[in-house]
């Protein structure tokens, strides 16, 4: 009784794809000294994405001396020389999360800004959990082509296990994924609390809070961490606190450390919202007090200009860009005294470690052979024994935070806090478009030519165009971040960089390039170069980035178009991007405005009505997205009249076009319940583009791809088994080829053909290798979902909803039944925003959950689940759907003949048979599901003629 789900898809101008077919157009280990590393943390589980450890406990205690002269170890959240304070009602609110009864396993995120103090509270947090019996890790992301460590058994959970993820935005979304779904997250057997830290919640999390209720049944919150120095009063507390601290720590009396003042704009200046940049400012004070009295043992300090300067020669620091040029100052310091010291100096002048820093901040840590290969780019070393070297110093001075010596450590530790890292880019940068002339904003800054092209020569290859490395994303992202702070390093190197590189937005995430859309003094020249060099068809990482692009972009452009044409064009190619990226609502709204522009200039030149045609298919595969099919099926006709017109005068310009079209009209036509007009035009498309393919097949395969999927939907309808088999195979063939090759592109259109393919091979009696074909399906849309669920989701619906009635035909229906919930958990989450598609895709959810559930024998919600169904069909009166309300109905006889209410599923039956007697003409494919019907209306109509008396009063 359960019907399958065909697949439905949307390609766009430009080779843009998307619905049942719619087209639009042997390295040494160093093992660091005592210097303030934490203890060995054992690793309990590992994978080479990642691992999971024991959570830090205390820190090593450090001397004073050593943080003295290495500042940034005194700002890391790991050695708590300011204590914690405050954050009693986060506090609170993070224990009764953990201690929540409920089962499964709680996940929840923190995020703030870079400062916000998000790391303190995290490990304060993990050390009460400790306290209260809780069993703590974390789970790091492992360095690229990490060896394998040797994993220790894990403890006893005691309480629960408590697991603090940092950085959760940075991990791949698959890898987080695969951690969540760990054994000892989903099975520990006692409480499970997952901690998630990020500084921004946003689209990622929006996707993974998402996938986190469908697939582990779980709501995920987010919590944003509010300013910790919110108000003047606050700021000189936390400023005096953090002074008095440092003074300690550093030995300064506490009589001169009281006549330390708070900066003259603590209640005005916003970067003092974020409690790091007080930390910052208050220890740079401390440091300046003691400069003034410099004991006869305080290493000499490298000035940037002269190399010999001191310290105490410069001004105390009054603002948070000074107090970092002048802490990073004294860690310079720290490295040239390490290089003069006997009898065992270091190798590597202040010069060069400056220069591993830097690198080190760009890449993050990397398995000593990228080490290597980074250091040789940055032109730091010619060979494995200088780069050692190099390594090997760095170490010293920036150690990873374990000193296991099972496992070979990673290299290029960058300098943390972040902050102070982006700062130490910020200050080391060259200000102008070269090294020469333009003076630094900082006049503390510890300026290194060598910088103006270490980034460029770290991203360009030896080929001259921009590389996927393993350090690839980092370095943009940190620069993007650094941009925001420092606009030299924007107008310097960032905007040149890729201006002169804009092949390197396709190496970066998707969020970087949303973050650089968003910077406030952006460079438009920037976004100019790399709209071109987007990919012109749907891709996973880039969508969200490229959308917000061509948003920012389009507003530019639009303020100074001059003529329709080119605000027209303007409007085309954002809603384009906005569909890819699932802003279905904004993609439709600028489409229209496309047409509107397009009809203006068409109607003072004909040589406008290509652009007229594009813009009206485009229009009408997002119209039909958010349910308006009259209007689609209009559009879209428009566009075929106009396409068979200009194809009739210039066949090789405009053929290709009008089989995308004529595609689209198809699909259009079956979404309207007229499944022999959308044959008779799938079949023309498959024609037009089976003889372009065969002309010029890397062009043309992939669309051929697209109509052949959906040809096999409607040969599927027309009860053509054998032909629907046989054209979806093709076309799952052409895909499997092409994603082999490009799987951001094709793997979408790989799995929806998939699905549809399992769908037709169970329907040719060759049910097992059906369930397969959608188990690999289900597995692929799990993937992309997870990165962009608005485009996504609802396709994983379908394909969950498919599996489930193949695994219900082959008996399993505990597994059916579980694939079938999630469907219709999706589903009914996506139809409050957009009822007029996804609720008819809840109701065929609906539907197989309820005839499951009665297989199952669990009658009473099989009749409340399936009555769901007919409700929504009733109330949506489209004939589209009328087939699906029949099997529905079909489901609730069956349901009321067990119970014995005879007639009343008599009446659900005849209604059935109505609705199918209906399209039987047009649609051979019910005729099997009518007969079902036709023999139980048959054996309802014999049971209650037994059970009524006859007129002599025999039954």
């Amino acid at each position: 009784m359960t019907a399958p789900e065909p697949g439905s898809g949307a390609t766009g101008e430009d080779g843009v794809h998307g619905v049942h077919g719619n087209t639009f157009n042997g390295p040494t280990a160093f093992l660091a000294g005592d210097h303030g590393t934490q203890h060995v943390q054992f690793v309990h589980h590992w994978k080479p994405a990642y691992r999971i450890e024991d959570f830090p406990t205390a820190p090593r205690p450090v001397s004073a001396p050593v943080l003295a002269d290495q500042p940034s170890r005194l700002l890391r959240a790991a050695h708590e020389v300011v204590p914690f304070t405050g954050r009693h009602p986060e506090l609170d609110e993070l224990a009764r999360w953990r201690d929540d009864p409920a089962p499964g396993p709680g996940i929840r995120l923190l995020c703030g800004p870079g400062g916000q103090g998000k790391t303190r509270l995290a490990a304060h947090f993990a050390g009460l959990s400790r306290a209260a019996g809780w069993t703590v890790w974390q789970a790091t992301v492992n360095e690229a082509d990490a060896d394998p460590v040797v994993t220790s058994q894990s403890p006893e959970a005691g309480t629960g296990i408590l697991l603090v993820v940092d950085y959760a935005e940075r991990w791949p979304t698959p890898d987080l994924h695969s951690l969540l779904q760990e054994r000892v997250v989903r099975g520990a057997g006692v409480p499970v609390r997952v901690l998630l830290l990020a500084r921004r919640a946003g689209l990622w999390w929006g996707s993974l809070a998402s996938w986190i209720c469908d697939t582990l049944e779980v709501v995920a919150k987010h919590r944003p961490l509010l300013p910790l120095a919110g108000d003047p009063r606050t700021r000189a507390a936390l400023f005096r606190q953090a002074r008095d601290s440092f003074a300690d720590r550093l030995g300064l009396h506490p009589d001169r450390a009281g006549r330390i003042d708070p900066p003259p704009d603590l209640d005005r200046d916003k970067e003092y919202a974020q409690v790091l940049t007080i930390h910052i400012v208050a220890l740079a004070a401390v440091i300046a007090r003691l400069d003034e009295e410099p004991a006869p043992t305080t290493p000499t300090h490298v000035s940037p200009d002269t190399g010999n300067a001191r310290l105490d020669e410069e001004p105390a620091p009054t603002t948070p860009a000074q107090a970092s040029a002048y802490l990073l100052v004294r860690e310079r310091g720290h490295w040239q005294a390490l290089n003069e010291r006997l009898p065992k100096p270091l190798s590597s002048s202040p010069e060069a470690i400056g220069r591993v820093v830097l690198t080190a901040i760009l890449t993050r840590p990397l398995a000593r052979p990228h080490g290597w290969t980074a250091l040789g780019r940055v032109g730091l070393a010619d060979s494995t024994e200088a780069a050692n070297i190099l390594l090997d110093d760095h170490l010293y001075f920036y150690p990873p935070p374990h000193d296991d010596d099972a496992r070979v450590l990673p290299v290029l530790e960058p300098l943390y806090p972040d902050r102070l890292g982006e700062d130490f880019v910020g200050l080391i940068t060259p200000a102008g478009p070269d090294a020469t002339c333009t003076p630094h904003p900082m006049p503390l800054a510890a300026v290194d030519d060598w910088t103006h092209e270490a980034a460029q020569r770290l991203l360009i290859g030896p080929d001259g165009t921009g590389t996927a490395e393993p350090w690839t994303r980092n370095a943009l992202t940190v620069l993007i971040e650094t941009a925001r702070r420092w606009p030299h390093v924007a107008t310097g190197q960032l905007y040149p960089l890729l201006k002169n590189h804009p092949e390197l937005a396709l190496h970066a995430a998707g969020s970087a390039l949303v973050v650089l859309a968003g910077l406030e003094h952006l460079d438009m020249a920037v976004l100019e170069a790399l709209e071109p060099c987007l990919p012109k068809v749907r891709h996973l990482d880039l969508d969200i980035g490229a959308a917000a692009i061509a948003s920012r972009l389009a507003e530019h452009q639009l303020a100074g178009a001059q003529d329709s044409v080119s605000r027209a064009g303007i409007h085309h190619r954002l809603a384009a991007r906005q569909w890819w990226a699932g802003f279905h609502r904004e993609a439709c709204e600028n489409a229209e405005k496309a047409v509107t522009e397009w009809r203006g200039s068409a109607m003072a030149d004909t040589a406008r009505e290509p652009g007229l045609a594009r813009s009206l298919n485009n229009l009408g595969v997002f119209l039909s997205e958010v349910g308006r099919w009259d209007e689609a099926l209009a559009h879209t006709e428009e566009a075929v009249e106009i396409y068979e017109r200009l194809a009739r005068r210039s066949p090789d310009a405009y053929e290709p076009d009008l089989a995308a079209a004529l595609s689209n009209r198809g699909v259009r036509l079956s979404e309207l319940g007229r499944p022999d007009e959308a044959l008779a035009a799938t079949e023309q498309a498959v024609q037009i583009k089976r003889r372009l393919s065969g002309r010029d097949p890397a062009k043309y395969e992939p669309d051929l791809a697209l109509s052949l999927n959906n040809l096999g939907e409607d040969l599927s309808e027309a009860g053509r088994v054998v032909e629907a088999l046989t054209t979806t195979e093709e076309a799952a063939e052409i895909y499997r080829r092409l994603s082999g090759s490009a799987p951001a592109v094709h793997e979408p259109e790989l799995a929806r053909t998939l699905s549809n393919l399992g769908n037709h091979l169970a329907e040719a009696g060759r049910p097992a290798e059906g369930r397969t074909i959608a188990e690999e399906a289900v597995e692929i849309y799990r993937r992309l979902s997870g990165g962009n669920p608005a485009v996504y989701e609802p396709e994983l619906a379908r394909t969950l909803s498919n599996l489930g009635n193949h695994l219900a035909e082959a008996g399993r229906l505990e597994e059916a039944l579980v694939n079938e919930q999630e469907a219709v958990r999706i589903r009914s989450r996506l139809s409050g925003s957009n009822p007029a598609v996804r609720e008819p895709e809840l109701a065929r959810s609906l539907s197989n959950l309820g005839d499951h559930l009665a297989q199952a024998g669990r009658w009473e919600e099989a009749l409340d689940t399936a009555e769901r169904a007919v409700k929504i069909y009733r109330r949506l009166h489209n004939p589209a759907h009328e087939p699906h309300f029949a099997a529905a109905l079909h489901i609730i006889a069956k349901i009321l003949q067990r119970e014995g209410n005879l007639r009343e599923a008599l009446r659900a039956t005849q209604e059935a048979e109505e609705l199918y007697r209906k399209h039987a003409e047009a649609m051979p494919s019910v005729l099997p599901r009518l007969q079902g019907v036709l023999a139980r209306r048959a054996e309802l109509v014999e049971a209650i003629e037994r059970q009524e008396p006859k007129p002599d009063g025999t039954r």
